[in-house]
């Protein structure tokens, strides 16, 4: 089968259009569009120091507010500490079980494997909502199974800690999107 191209000189250089690649190139440009606009709107809006209707005066007074301020540097280190502290065990995890799946003939390899990619089908947030129901320090289920105990005092999970936001993140998406 052959597709019909247009010969087109742009600078000395020949190129040859396909139909088909012009109609991909269009939907690739109407993305980068579509999704870039806004962005650089925000990125140009950031720099924008006058209240509305007034003359506009443009400066960096907006993001040394913002990183003066020690609430956003602590929300920056909290993140790249989260990230830091997920990555690691997500990584090794997730090449452990790579490596078995891939190059050992264990029992149930095929099962792992598709539960790997059923997992990219399950979005985030119902599993998230899951592990608050069972971790929730007043009323998740694993809680009030272990304040059944007799050493046990108060809840032992909390997924709203340091700790309980790793856990609930690694074992939500971050081991299999690795």
């Amino acid at each position: 089968m052959s597709t019909r191209s247009t010969p087109v000189e742009v600078l000395g250089l020949t190129f040859r259009f396909r139909s088909h690649r012009m109609a991909e190139f269009l939907m690739l440009l109407f993305l980068a569009v579509a999704m870039g606009l806004p962005l650089l709107f925000l990125l140009a809006g950031s720099f924008h120091l006058s209240p509305p209707g007034k003359e506009a005066v443009y400066g960096l007074g907006n993001w040394l507010r913002a990183f003066e301020d020690s609430a956003t540097i602590d929300a920056l280190w909290m993140s790249f500490l989260l990230s830091a502290v997920r990555l690691v065990p997500a990584m090794l995890i997730a090449v452990v079980f790579a490596w078995l799946i891939a190059r050992t003939d264990m029992p149930g390899g095929n099962a792992i494997e598709f539960f790997c990619w059923l997992a990219f089908f399950i979005p985030d947030f119902p599993l998230t909502l899951a592990w608050i129901l069972l971790l929730d320090p007043n009323y998740g289920f694993l809680n009030m199974l272990a304040r059944q105990l007799p050493f046990v005092d108060g809840p032992p999970f909390n997924p709203y800690s340091f700790w309980g936001i790793v856990w609930v993140h690694t074992s939500a998406g971050g081991i299999w999107f690795k």
